[in-house]
């Protein structure tokens, strides 16, 4: 059974019509550990530590985040749009309701979080690492995510839709009822027992069997 997108239906996240505008992220921080209900553009934040802090219905638009801490960040109803979010450290994080679009993530580790109603889209996650995350109603679209961690991780009703997966690691994660049929899987890192249930075309069975040890002539 192949996934239709347009039929693919996750929870999206709640912003409200009006936002206070917010120029400096480590200003607003010095008293309060919560963003709420604010909008961010065209800037960058840079050398900041965001380790344990709330956002909830915040829009960040074109920001640039450089070495910045999102350690167990709490993040529900917020929306990335064109950010950069390369190299940083999301380890432990809670999302709830949050979208990725056209954002770049190289390199960012999201290592032992948990992810509800999260989708990226038309996003370069080359190298991300989501090792040891629970993920539940979770879409990538579109995505490049070569050489990425997605071993030992809990997938439910995750999709994964016309997504570069060349070099991706998904040891130790059942696969079962996952469509990869729309993807680029060559040289997948994956376990024998972890491909029960997995969708794939014939073409992609044919290069699954050299992980069984088996000869074609």
């Amino acid at each position: 059974m192949t996934n239709n997108k347009n039929s693919i239906k996750i929870g999206s996240p709640k912003i409200p019509k009006k936002l206070a505008e917010v120029n400096n992220i480590k200003d607003l921080l010095e008293d309060e550990y919560k963003v709420s209900e604010a909008i961010v553009e065209d800037s960058s934040v840079e050398e900041v530590s965001l380790k344990d802090i709330v956002f909830d219905a915040v829009i960040f638009k074109n920001v640039v985040f450089e070495n910045v801490d999102f350690r167990r960040i709490d993040i529900t109803d917020v929306i990335f749009e064109n950010c950069d979010l390369s190299n940083n450290d999301f380890s432990g994080a809670v999302l709830h309701r949050v979208s990725f679009k056209n954002c770049k993530l190289v390199g960012s580790n999201l290592s032992e979080g948990t992810f509800r109603n999260v989708s990226f889209n038309d996003s370069n996650c080359q190298y991300i690492s989501f090792s040891f995350s629970d993920l539940k109603e979770v879409i990538f679209d579109n995505c490049n995510l070569k050489g990425s961690e997605l071993g030992s991780c809990k997938f439910s009703k995750v999709y994964i839709e016309d997504c570069y997966l060349v070099e991706a690691n998904l040891s130790q994660t059942k696969l079962k009822g996952i469509d990869l049929t729309s993807c680029d899987i060559s040289k997948i890192i994956v376990g024998i027992e972890d491909l029960l249930g997995l969708i794939v075309t014939p073409m992609q069975a044919l290069s699954l069997t050299s992980l069984l040890g088996i000869v074609i002539k």
